[in-house]
């Protein structure tokens, strides 16, 4: 299971932060961007194209 806090846990952690004017050091770090998703062919919209006039 993931980590979580309580909605009561995190106001109060935010309020003492404001109260003390500090901010919240993130350590982050960027996954980078994933490859582009395979063109699907859709036999629907092939099916249902409207007769050129």
């Amino acid at each position: 299971e993931g980590w979580s806090l309580k909605p009561e846990e995190i106001i109060s952690l935010i309020e003492r932060m404001e109260a003390n004017n500090q901010c919240l050091e993130l350590e982050w770090k960027c996954p980078g961007r994933r490859a582009p998703s395979p063109e699907l062919v859709n036999n629907h919209q092939q099916e249902h194209k409207l007769p050129e006039f």
